[in-house]
């Protein structure tokens, strides 16, 4: 995966192109996720709306010890089919940006030319987000707002309390720290409440008042040192 994944970056790179990439444990964990996301210049997560899919956190964490400085999502994706607004959107973006997000794509924003009529082209996941929603043209002050708040995220680096090491084993996964607020997740605590896996390390004595990353192997033997009573990485990170 790391081989593949790397020359593919570098072929892109050559072209002036990046290598954004959602190589976590999506659906389920079948590599070190971390690792795989890592590979990546764009290490890509997703959260849905009213649903459990979330995986934000992971391409947060992979960020943060690979020394990326976006951390994307595809953004929005469930089946609600118009029902929601920037109301609804602005809550779930929220969850996402403290999770560590900084850059939306949604899904989907398909193209719409006037042949294409009302409603227009939709593909059958996600909000239908385009220029013909009836509240586009109000649109702005959302956009605006999801704008500045990713530019901002953008800036510096990234505030832990802890690292935890989630083990050398493959498949993985960086459980997520809260999905959809509409709905409860249906495992127990000690679970995913993504995917339902156990969590490789339970950080939720920690509360809410502290922030992590999960790191791999790889990050500890080849970007970790400790200097000055802290790990710190090459790009600053501690």
């Amino acid at each position: 995966m790391e081989i593949t994944s790397n020359r593919a970056r570098e072929l892109l790179n050559q072209r002036g192109l990046h290598l954004l990439a959602e190589a976590g444990h999506g659906g389920s964990a079948r590599v070190d996720p971390l690792k795989a996301l890592g590979a990546a210049d764009i290490p890509m997560g997703e959260f849905w709306n009213h649903r459990k899919n979330w995986v934000t956190k992971e391409a947060a964490c992979a960020a943060h010890i690979y020394g990326k400085q976006i951390v994307n999502a595809e953004a929005f994706t469930g089946w609600q089919n118009w029902q929601d607004g920037p109301a609804g959107y602005k809550r779930l973006l929220d969850i996402a940006l403290c999770a560590g997000l900084n850059q939306v794509t949604f899904h989907t924003f398909a193209h719409n030319p006037p042949e294409a009529g009302l409603p227009g082209y939709a593909y059958h996941a996600g909000e239908h987000f385009n220029v013909n929603s009836t509240w586009w043209h109000q649109a702005g002050p959302m956009v605006e707002d999801m704008s500045r708040c990713c530019h901002l995220l953008q800036q510096g680096l990234f505030v832990a309390d802890v690292c935890a090491y989630y083990g050398d084993n493959a498949p993985n996964l960086v459980p997520a720290r809260r999905i959809a607020p509409t709905i409860e997740s249906q495992w127990s605590k000690d679970k995913c409440a993504h995917c339902g896996r156990p969590k490789p390390v339970d950080l939720d004595s920690l509360g809410y008042s502290y922030d992590y990353d999960y790191i791999n192997e790889d990050v500890i033997l080849n970007r970790m040192k400790f200097q000055d009573g802290k790990f710190v990485f090459p790009d600053g990170m501690s």
